[in-house]
């Protein structure tokens, strides 16, 4: 079926082999390409951008346990504690530079399981793909050890990677090289294993996975797995996993909470102390140049610290709550003596759960269209399985008084909402979640800066994530009696999610922008993309949400599919380019999404679902000039004849970056992927011109220079020479929160 693909195969390992000379063949690219998936290091992102404060994670180092366990061949470090203990902190800090190198070659790989996001982030299948094409990526010459799974998957239908395959390649890892001296040490770090999904129709089960690390880690051969899982206490993970070396964060991160409350109460007395006004409003970034282990002990406000230290428990989120209630205070109360802080701290919740209570009690006390627009904005930070920056959740806020517009004003609804007020609309933003959300949720700034002032606020940038802040958030909000008068629950929740998305992307799309800047059919397209930032979520999340993981969880996502069907026509109808283009390659991705098939037969009973992917589909495929689909179109939409704009049909990946990158349009750049490895020294030449900053943030963070045979010093360099500061900036900016 493949046999040139089968025939290069077998030719791994072999003198002269591509692979052997540690030059990548197309089997191992290919191979690559089929585990990659986009959200693949995501999570990881995230916490990394969180940044940790410096001093609280290196005590693992010196831990007695963990240096048992480095010392041994392959083996199995369990790490458990409370929500908000700091576990994932410290993976992050394990995964970055806290592992050291063995004599042997060492090779590192991760996985962070998350609730707040989509099954990307939970589910065991795209851990392990995850885990093995990160493995494959630092060692091509590994391939000959996944070459037997991938030929099973190329021969499928559907080229899809299943459990046996992914199970088989690691298995096989764990017999390398057993008649040579070359050996691997694999580095696994698996954080989150609580937040995996856990239910009974996943493919693949806790037990089974968590079991194969285990299995891993006692196997009687050469190859060396060495594992650090992190989770919440609970006994069937234990079960699972079957450690012998356990540590406690809640008893061992005694010293990091010491050092955490002392910087806080530093931060607090400063704020006591300073007359500088806030500039960010609740929840923006504040970051010190003071090193957390610098910060002095403040002997006046030593009552302060006592109490953190003793009711802490381990919790270090709570730590950062009470500190942060407590400058919100002196910031919009102000506070004049030592009594006046020891009478606030009367006030100050005990828990986690208390501090969850007092927010809502806050949130109750608004009227009941208000309390709909909390609804409608949680329902986006739990259910939409996307990672929202400020500017993403600007249009959802903006969609929640669609139905209250008229039909004119819908039809100058762009016109008006690009028209912004004097000042920073993002702090406005912001400010507007905050008051509807309260201390739920929480800012991550794109970047991580180690040189700020004592005290400084910044401005909330536009590409700034917006987030819960924190799992045990997520389940008080879906769980705990107290919430029920907000009314989310996950069926509604997504309803509203894909009623939003239809209003903004169907009404939006039959806008006919006439920009003055564009030339030609393709920089209209790039235009028009960068005004509707919420597009990027509709064409890579709202399909795979709406058809793939919760179509038959309810028949009012039907009526959904009949109004995307209608509008389909009227953009066919009216023909307007930019509409028909974004159709055809939303489902050109629906067709790409792996597993697809998997779910098909259980919801191809529905008429609605037939119509509505055949409808797209013969849009995808109409460029064939198959007569018979251009046919059927027509008499659907009751037209004559059909044209098509040949500069956007004719639209790759390659010119589309292209065109964006020169017009400095960030969020265009994000519909445009092109391959790595073609034209990668021209793209980096391109690169290389650009000056505006957010265009350089996403080509920098994306590592669209990559492919060009340049690695991130090579390019620093360049950029450099070029005297590019922009981009040298960017890039030592990325490499303080991605090494430091």
């Amino acid at each position: 079926m493949i046999t040139s693909l089968q025939d290069s195969c077998l030719t791994c390992m072999r003198p002269g082999c591509q692979l052997y000379l540690g030059i990548q063949s197309p089997c191992d690219t290919e191979c690559l390409s089929s585990l990659f998936f986009e959200e693949l290091n995501a999570r990881r992102t995230e916490v990394q951008k969180m940044g940790r404060a410096r001093g609280t994670t290196e005590w693992i180092l010196e831990h007695e346990v963990y240096k048992q366990w480095l010392g041994r061949d392959s083996s199995l470090l369990w790490i458990h504690g409370k929500a908000g203990s700091g576990k994932s902190t410290l993976a992050a800090a394990l995964q970055q530079r806290l592992i050291p190198q063995d004599t042997h070659e060492v090779l590192k790989a991760d996985f962070f399981y998350s609730t707040l996001g989509g099954s990307t982030k939970k589910g065991h299948l795209w851990m392990l793909r995850s885990i093995l094409y990160q493995l494959l990526e630092q060692q091509q010459n590994l391939y000959c050890f996944y070459k037997d799974s991938f030929r099973r998957v190329m021969e499928r239908i559907d080229r899809t990677w299943e459990y046996n395959d992914l199970r088989d390649v690691l298995l096989r890892l764990g017999d390398q090289f057993d008649d040579s001296n070359d050996k691997y040490v694999f580095f696994l770090i698996l954080d989150g294993l609580d937040e995996s999904e856990d239910s009974s129709d996943s493919e693949v089960s806790r037990k089974q996975t968590f079991n194969l690390f285990s299995q891993l880690c006692h196997l009687p051969k050469k190859g060396i797995f060495k594992v650090i899982a992190l989770s919440r206490s609970e006994y069937t993970i234990r079960q699972a996993l079957n450690p012998k070396y356990l540590i406690n964060m809640g008893i061992e991160n005694k010293g990091s909470i010491e050092k955490i409350a002392r910087y806080g109460i530093y931060r607090i007395y400063h704020h006591i102390n300073s007359n500088a006004d806030s500039v960010g409003g609740p929840g923006t970034y504040n970051s010190s140049s003071i090193e957390i282990e610098d910060a002095p002990d403040i002997h006046d406000l030593g009552f302060l610290k006592t109490y953190l230290l003793n009711n802490a428990n381990g919790v270090i989120l709570w730590v950062v709550l009470v500190i942060s209630q407590i400058e919100s205070h002196i910031e919009e109360v102000g506070v004049s003596s030592v009594f006046d802080l020891k009478q606030l701290l009367k006030n100050v919740p005990k828990t986690l759960t208390e501090f969850y209570q007092g927010i809502l009690d806050r949130l109750r006390r608004k009227d009941s269209k208000e309390i709909e627009k909390s609804r409608y904005y949680f329902s986006w930070l739990l259910f939409s399985g996307w990672q929202l920056s400020v500017c993403e959740i600007r249009e959802v806020m903006a969609m929640f008084n669609w139905d209250d517009l008229s039909k004119d004003e819908r039809r100058l609804f762009l016109r008006y909402h690009c028209t912004q007020l004097h000042g920073n609309v993002w702090n406005q933003t912001w400010k507007q979640l905050h008051a509807f959300c309260g201390g739920f949720v929480e800012i991550i700034p794109y970047e991580r800066s180690i040189f700020n002032t004592v005290g400084l606020r910044r401005d909330v940038d536009p590409d700034d994530t917006v987030q819960l802040i924190h799992r045990s958030a997520r389940d008080f909000l879906t769980s705990s009696p107290d919430s029920k008068f907000l009314g989310i629950d996950s069926e509604g929740g997504i309803y509203s999610i894909g009623l939003a998305c239809v209003n903004y992307y169907m009404e939006l799309l039959l806008t006919v922008d006439h920009d003055p800047q564009a030339e030609d059919s393709v920089q209209t397209l790039c235009l028009y993309l960068e005004r509707r930032p919420l597009l990027v979520f509709i064409l890579f999340e709202f399909l795979r949400m709406l058809l793939i993981r919760h179509y038959w969880e309810t028949t009012k996502l039907s009526l959904l599919y009949k109004r995307i069907l209608e509008h389909i026509a009227d953009a066919f109808q009216m023909q307007i380019p930019q509409a028909m283009w974004f159709f055809i390659h939303w489902d050109m991705f629906f067709s790409r999404y792996t597993g697809v098939d998997s779910f098909y037969e259980e919801i191809q009973n529905s008429k609605e679902l037939r119509i509505f992917r055949s409808t797209l589909l013969a849009m995808a495929h109409v460029v064939l000039i198959d007569t018979s689909i251009i046919e059927s179109l027509r008499k659907r939409m009751g037209q004559t004849e059909i044209r098509y704009d040949a500069g956007l049909l004719e639209l790759t990946p390659e010119k589309g970056f292209e065109v964006a990158t020169e017009l400095q349009c960030p969020t265009a750049l994000r519909f445009f992927n092109p391959p790595a490895g073609k034209h990668g020294r021209r793209r980096a030449r391109l690169i290389l011109t650009c000056r505006s900053e957010r265009t350089v943030r996403h080509l920098v963070r994306s590592y669209r220079y990559k492919g060009s045979g340049l690695d991130e010093m090579d390019f620093l360099a360049l950029a450099a020479k070029e005297g590019n500061a922009t981009i040298v900036k960017e890039l030592l900016t990325w490499a303080t929160i991605n090494y430091f």
